[in-house]
């Protein structure tokens, strides 16, 4: 029962700071996004909402269906009611998962090279569901049956040599998706964010050290948290 509860807690130290990455990483591409709008003269920020609007209707009316009711925002509603919904107002109400779909239709009607978030969305949703639900994220990590990738993608193995990751961590869905989220982080965020990150990272290693001796026989345990300590260790590299 100890063991268990000691894994359970080194698991939340892993999903909180998963998450962190995460959510600095939506930030980010957020922040890039409306400097783009700003120097484009053929943007006025609000006709990409338009666009949304009308390819997207129904993802659109229930964002716009939650704002109405949201306390929190309630000073923001009562200045947009009634106007067109700009961009930037738009944004503040979005999920990771809306807010890729809004980049994708900015880069086809401005016919820009694809983001390095907007390629990579999907592994970046993965993790950051798992991490903002809960879910266990240290169970089944190298289980053939349910996370077996045949075909991973060419920019893992590129993070995997780099960073001196074993090669086995490109075919797991999970650790597959950390390489990602590891290198997205690095290459977009500011160094300083970066080396803040890095500190927490320390962190999770300082926990998961703590316990190593419940884990010392788990070859898939030992795996991962090496493949967690060479990715924090890229942050400030």
């Amino acid at each position: 029962m100890f063991i268990l509860y000691n894994l359970a807690s080194i698991d939340t130290y892993i999903r909180e700071f998963l998450l962190s990455l995460c959510l600095d990483i939506e930030h980010t591409s957020k922040t890039m996004l409306m400097t783009d709008i700003t120097y484009n003269n053929q943007e006025d920020g609000y006709h990409i909402v338009d666009l949304f609007k009308q390819k997207c209707p129904q993802k659109y009316n229930s964002i716009y269906d939650h704002y109405k009711v949201n306390t929190y925002l309630k000073d923001m509603f009562i200045k947009t009611y009634g106007s067109p919904l700009p961009i930037w107002a738009l944004l503040e109400l979005v999920d990771f998962g809306a807010f890729t779909m809004i980049l994708d239709l900015y880069i086809k009607e401005y016919s820009i090279r694809k983001s390095k978030v907007n390629n990579l969305s999907k592994n970046l949703r993965y993790v950051r569901n798992a991490c903002a639900h809960n879910n266990v994220f240290l169970l089944n990590v190298y289980n053939y049956k349910s996370n077996y990738i045949k075909r991973p993608t060419h920019l893992s193995k590129q993070i995997a040599s780099k960073s001196g990751v074993q090669e086995i961590n490109r075919f797991y869905n999970k650790p597959h998706d950390v390489l990602i989220l590891f290198w997205i982080h690095k290459t977009i965020c500011s160094n300083a964010l970066n080396v803040r990150r890095h500190h927490d990272g320390l962190k999770v290693i300082e926990r998961i050290k703590k316990s190593e001796e419940n884990y010392k026989n788990s070859d898939s345990l030992l795996r991962f948290f090496s493949l967690l300590n060479k990715m924090i260790d890229l942050l400030h590299a």
